[in-house]
């Protein structure tokens, strides 16, 4: 799903394509002790609605179906957590290529130089919008990632 558009243009050709994943401490079910936050960004078969939904698109018969991920991190878990609050979450802006062949993208890498060795960005909820317009620019800039 496109979620942004650069500012300085509206065409479909230069439209990015958008993940977002999210992820939270406190869950609804008991919290394993051990937990590892982490994202899934496995490639996945093209699902069969989209010639339906995106008549004249083309699209990859099997990846990840966008340029870039924001990871959602919603690391509260005391009684000030409301996770309807977009404030209190802490978002990763990654291009998709940055990946590689991983089949998920950890906290922990995010949260270290990883992401911006590899073009992404920390970022809040209030300059979300800025990051996502940032990755975008430098998509094109990015060389491939090192084999992994």
């Amino acid at each position: 799903t496109t979620l942004f558009r650069s500012i300085e243009s509206t065409s479909a050709a230069e439209c990015v394509r958008i993940q977002v994943r999210q992820s939270a401490m406190r869950q609804l079910w008991k919290r394993p002790k051990n937990l590892k936050p982490s994202f899934e960004t496995k490639a996945k078969p093209k699902p069969p609605y989209t010639e339906r939904d995106y008549p004249g698109i083309l699209i990859e018969n099997e990846g990840r179906f966008c340029e870039i991920f924001i990871f959602a991190w919603h690391g509260i878990d005391d009684a000030s957590c409301d996770q309807r609050l977009p404030e209190q979450w802490h978002f990763f802006v990654v291009p998709e290529r940055a990946l590689g062949t991983r089949k998920k993208a950890t906290l922990a890498e995010l949260q270290s130089a990883w992401l911006t060795d590899n073009g992404g960005r920390n970022t809040s909820w209030e300059s979300l919008r800025d990051a996502v317009e940032e990755v975008s620019r430098d998509l094109r800039k990015l060389p491939p990632p090192a084999a992994r």
